[in-house]
């Protein structure tokens, strides 16, 4: 593999430990040998990656690299990002190449931790802020690991951070901590305060009023504000590709040159990625194309934790704070007097590099489905030839005056497609290397817990399981938006809109219609009719089951961790899980009803039937109890539409008949 096809910039700790004076003494042999390898070392980074080299950013998953960044003076058992009694804590940290030894080393020095903890907890920092950022770094900064910890500490102690970012966090962090101390908390003040200042801020776009953009977007979304959280994103969007932040990474390997320039290009990959995962999943979820294209985005993966995690600090506002192990005093009683420095390396954060492969996979299933539906796969002609306006090859539905687009497929189904196998075997493959959140379950590392330290090894652990236990959702869901859109009726949604065919009385029962229209309000045109579709092909519609029951039992094997930790998006993957247990029971009884008891399939319907009901009450309880940062009550009414009320009072019956 040559050198000019590495598109990272490794970075990785080094302790420069004081030597005896008779280490430094080299041959002129040994100084010739360095100087000929420090040569070509120079002459191989010259080369620049193309496009095509940097078109698949992610990294294999393959070792730990020897060393993380870490803020102690020497490696020890607490030094470690793993403990000795905690193996499976951290998450591996991904390398981006076998050849990062041919890149020359560059040596930054973050600043010194000192008494940065302490300050933090002291008089410097406004009660109310402290009390934000730390139930932010709780409760969310598992899955939005946006800004480096002690940097953005030291910031806030100095008071340099913009006050919309900070009012933003407040307002994020309000619903938890109403939740832990049974304070009202004005959160929607909060929000609309900021909505008032944020256009202004926006025209001097740094980074941290991007940030605020971003997590206002967030708030938006979680309350069901479907036109203020998709106008916040293409503001997000905008601006993001205005400065040139989605080709961060383009043509060069870039090497800090200072910490602050580390941590400021780290910081804007991280909020590219979250940006962006905010678009593909609304296009993914709504049947919408997304905002910036695959083809023009150049930013590799964050870093791992490991490096990113620098600071140690009680979680609870009321904690006493001792020295901690980097402070300035540690340092000086060190015998070694190491010199806490940074060398260019290459380690990724798995489970972040996991969920940047994910929605690139969901992204191109949207596209996928989409072009399969308007025929734009395998049509006769060139559509750059078709004229314009579009009008002008339209063409009347048959049996109405409705024109729509004549198209021409040479397939039944999608899974005719080769591209329908390629989105199936990427999502089973990033399932395989997804941890089982319940293995990494430990006594240690409890959740809620007064003595919880962010930073930790057990932060790591209970960091790792969340993003794992979204990551499994999220797969299964995608899952099933591939597999149920597998029916023939995928494509006559498109050639005769059920919509325009109203008058026709193409669906008999009225019921059904507005469960139909519901779902499409709700998931858009592309693939939502699927969760209600009867012609579903069966070897699909068995993955659609099979994943339904899997994400349930993902909850189940996973019932220590609560509700209200849980990321935004699992939730509307359980809505589209529930929807095809709904459908599964309604097959069930169906099939019961016409089978003989006799029949020795009988009993295999049932025990699926009493399944389906278990694992839809589990869903529905989990829905219903997401916490109070987030709305659900559009979703919780869709599935109330599909008589779920019913299902629940059933699996209340058969609890109290094993009772």
């Amino acid at each position: 593999m040559p050198s000019h096809v590495l598109p990272y910039v490794y970075m990785q700790k080094v302790d420069m430990l004081q030597s005896p004076p008779t280490s430094a003494l080299k041959t002129d042999a040994e100084s010739a040998s360095q100087a000929r390898k420090q040569r070509r070392t120079q002459a191989s980074l010259k080369h620049r990656p193309s496009a095509a080299d940097l078109s698949n950013l992610l990294a294999p998953d393959t070792s730990r690299p020897g060393s993380v960044r870490d803020s102690s003076p020497a490696k020890s058992p607490e030094s470690e990002i793993q403990s000795p009694s905690k193996s499976t804590a951290a998450e591996p940290a991904t390398p981006a190449s076998d050849y990062s030894s041919i890149i020359s080393d560059t040596v930054i020095a973050p600043p010194p931790i000192g008494s940065l903890v302490e300050d933090f907890f002291s008089d410097k920092v406004e009660a109310a802020t402290r009390e934000a950022l730390l139930a932010f770094f709780d409760y969310v900064y598992a899955f939005l690991p946006v800004f480096h910890p002690s940097t953005f500490i030291r910031r806030v102690i100095a008071g340099n951070v913009n006050p919309l970012l900070i009012d933003i966090i407040k307002a994020i962090a309000a619903p938890y901590i109403s939740s832990d101390t049974f304070r009202h908390i004005d959160a929607q003040q909060l929000i609309d305060n900021v909505k008032g200042r944020i256009l202004f801020a926006i025209e001097n776009p740094t980074i941290d009023v991007i940030l605020a953009v971003y997590l206002l977007y967030i708030t938006e979304m979680r309350h069901e504000r479907a036109t203020s959280f998709s106008a916040l994103m293409s503001v997000s969007i905008g601006t993001i590709v205005k400065l040139g932040w989605h080709e961060i990474d383009l043509y060069k390997t870039k090497k800090a040159r200072t910490w602050d320039e580390w941590v400021d290009a780290e910081t804007k990959r991280r909020i590219f990625w979250c940006v962006i995962h905010g678009d593909f999943n609304r296009s993914f979820f709504q049947g919408r194309p997304a905002m910036i294209p695959e083809s023009v985005m150049f930013v590799r993966s964050p870093c791992a934790d490991s490096e990113w995690i620098d600071i140690e600090f009680p979680l609870s506002p009321l904690a006493k704070v001792d020295r901690r192990r980097s402070t300035s005093v540690d340092l000086q009683d060190s015998n070694t007097q190491p010199t806490d420095q940074t060398t260019v390396t290459g380690a990724i954060s798995h489970s972040f590099g996991l969920l940047c492969e994910l929605i690139t996979v969901d992204n191109r299933i949207a596209r996928f489905l989409y072009n399969a539906k308007a025929s734009k796969i395998d049509p006769e002609e060139d559509l750059a030839e078709r004229p314009f306006p579009a009008v002008d090859f339209l063409s009347p539905t048959p049996g109405s005056e409705h024109l729509v687009i004549a198209v021409s497929r040479n397939v039944e189904v999608i899974s005719e497609y080769a591209e329908f196998r390629i989105c199936d075997q990427k999502l089973q493959s990033l399932l395989d290397r997804v941890k089982s959140p319940e293995s990494l379950r430990d006594a240690h590392s409890q959740f809620g817990s007064p003595e919880a330290m962010f930073g930790d090894a057990d932060y790591a652990q209970r960091a790792l399981r969340l993003r794992c236990l979204a990551l499994g959702c999220n797969i299964y869901s995608a899952m099933i938006i591939l597999h149920a859109s597998n029916r023939r009726s995928f494509f006559t949604e498109f050639d005769r809109p059920p919509e325009l065919l109203a008058g026709l009385d193409s669906l008999a029962d009225p019921k059904e219609h507005a469960l139909r229209q519901v779902f499409k309000a709700a998931f858009g045109g592309v693939w939502g009719q699927g969760l209600v579709a009867d012609d579903v092909e069966r070897e699909s519609w068995e993955v659609c089951v099979r994943s339904a029951h899997s994400l349930a039992g993902l909850l189940r094997n996973n019932n220590d961790i609560p509700v209200g930790r849980y990321e935004s998006s699992s939730f509307i993957s359980m809505v589209i899980v529930t929807s095809i247990l709904l459908r599964q029971i309604r097959q069930c009884k169906k099939a019961l009803k016409d089978m003989d008891a006799a029949d020795e399939p009988q009993g295999k319907w049932a025990r699926e039937l009493d399944q389906c009901i278990e694992d839809v009450k589990l869903l529905w309880d989990t829905v219903i109890n997401c916490g109070p940062h987030l709305k659900m009550d559009a979703k919780a009414m869709m599935l109330k539409a599909m008589d779920i009320d019913e299902v629940t009072k059933a699996a209340d019956e058969l609890a109290s008949l094993s009772l």
